[in-house]
């Protein structure tokens, strides 16, 4: 979940191409990208996952483990 969208991601609709370019970025070590997630929370906790998304003041990127 990102605030500036407004909106719940998922990795669906990407093209391959996308998806290499992040991986290469990712691997270059060039930039810190874990610090754009600001919150995380297990599914169970989804309810207060969006309450934080919400508060553009306090979260950027929420980021709701979707493991079962």
């Amino acid at each position: 979940m990102t605030y500036v969208q407004q909106s719940i991601i998922g990795s669906g609709g990407y093209m391959p191409e996308d998806m290499r370019d992040v991986q290469e970025i990712m691997a270059s070590g060039k930039w810190e990208l874990e610090r754009i997630i600001t919150h995380e929370f297990p599914l169970n906790e989804l309810e207060q996952a969006i309450r934080t998304a919400s508060d553009v003041d306090h979260a950027g990127n929420v980021v709701v483990e979707m493991k079962g």
